[in-house]
C-alpha cells in the first residue's frame, strides 16, 4: 500500500507560516478561514493545514497540539520540529537516518517508490520535507515527553507554591476583642485570661 505524505506547491509560504508561529497568538483552531487573517490568502496556502496535520502540529479538527505550542519556545523550536519530522517521516528515517542531509535525487527516488505519485507531486513532497527540515535542529538533545515536563504554575499544589528560602513572608495580624461582662468576681477575669493564654497565645500547646 502506497504511503501518503502531505505536500504543498508553495513551500516558501509554508516556511513563512512556520516562522510566524512563535510570534502569533495561538488560535483556537487553524482553518481555511484563519489563514487569510495572517496573510496566507492563496488557495494553494490551504495545503499548509494538511502539512501541519501530517507533522502533528494540529489535530484532525485543526486544534493546535502540544508540539505546536512547544514550537513557540524559540529555545526549543528546532528540537520540536526535528522530533516531529522523525515521527511523521518514520519510514524515510528508517531508510536514511540522515534523511535531512540527503540530496534531492535520493529523496525523490524514495518518495517516488513509496507514494506512486507523479513527478510534479513527488517534487512537491521533496520540497515540503526540505522546507520543514530547514526549521529543525537535528543535533539538539531529544525533548522530554510532555508528561515529563515541569508542571505549569496553575497545576502546582499549595505546598509547591511555597515561597523559596529567604523570601519575605507577608505579615499576618489578628485583632482579638474580648467583651467582658461587668462583674465584681475576680474569678471571672482569671478564667477568661487563662482561656486566652491556653487557646490563643500558647500556639505550642497544640490546642
Amino acid at each position: 500500500m502506497a504511503q501518503t505524505y502531505a505536500y504543498i506547491l508553495t513551500p516558501d509560504a509554508l516556511g513563512d507560516f512556520i516562522d510566524g508561529i512563535p510570534t502569533r497568538g495561538v488560535p483556537r483552531k487553524l482553518t481555511t478561514a484563519y489563514l487569510p487573517t495572517v496573510g496566507f490568502k492563496s488557495t494553494n496556502h490551504r495545503q499548509i493545514l494538511a502539512v501541519l496535520r501530517f507533522i502533528g502540529f494540529i489535530d484532525a479538527t485543526g486544534v493546535p497540539t502540544d508540539p505546536y505550542r512547544r514550537f513557540r519556545n524559540k529555545a526549543q523550536s528546532g528540537a520540536v520540529m526535528a522530533h516531529a519530522l522523525r515521527e511523521a517521516y518514520g519510514d524515510l528515517y528508517k531508510t536514511y537516518p540522515d534523511a535531512h542531509q540527503k540530496d534531492d535525487e535520493a529523496l525523490r527516488n524514495f518518495f517516488a517508490a513509496e507514494t506512486g505519485l507523479g513527478e510534479r507531486a513527488v517534487s512537491a513532497v521533496v520540497a515540503t520535507f526540505k522546507a520543514l527540515a530547514a526549521k529543525a535542529d537535528f543535533k539538539a538533545k531529544p525533548l522530554p515527553a510532555p508528561s515529563q515536563l515541569p508542571a505549569t504554575p496553575s497545576a502546582l499544589t499549595v505546598e509547591e507554591r511555597k515561597a523559596p528560602p529567604g523570601a519575605v513572608q507577608p505579615a499576618l495580624a489578628i485583632n482579638i476583642q474580648l467583651h467582658i461582662p461587668a462583674t465584681s468576681d475576680p474569678a471571672i477575669y482569671e478564667d477568661l485570661f487563662k482561656a486566652l493564654r491556653k487557646y490563643v497565645l500558647d500556639v505550642s500547646s497544640g490546642a
